[in-house]
């Protein structure tokens, strides 16, 4: 195989090619709506100060725990074509992230009952 650096219709056409490969490179429709819909959620997340006598930092570090461990198992799975594997840690971080959501809302119920939690 010959060295293509040295031949300038061969660069010229490499750089057309790249040209029309980072022109269809598109991300789907639900991509950047999901990013918007994360980032509302995550800019929110002061709002919630309002809510006096909760601590919003335990619920934030499970979260936060959940998705990197998560995201940590599922790239090593991933790497190594174990892609079964990797759906099945990703189902599983979604009931445990459900789970702990439920945990942290029966939490804030309970502080309200109590006549806490309400500005």
């Amino acid at each position: 195989m010959r060295d293509p650096a040295g031949d300038p219709a061969a660069l010229e056409l490499l750089l057309v090619q790249r040209n029309r490969l980072a022109d269809r490179m598109r991300p789907p429709w639900w991509y950047l709506a999901g990013i918007a819909v994360l980032s509302a959620l995550v800019f929110a997340v002061p709002f919630t100060s309002r809510l006096q006598g909760i601590s919003r930092w335990p619920i934030f570090a499970a979260a936060l725990a959940i998705t990197i461990g998560t995201i940590a198992t599922e790239r090593f799975l991933v790497d190594r074509d174990l892609l079964a594997a990797a759906i099945v840690v990703a189902a599983l971080a979604v009931v445990a992230e459900v789970a702990a959501q439920e945990v942290a809302l029966r939490g804030i119920r309970q502080e309200v009952r109590a006549g806490g939690g309400v500005a």
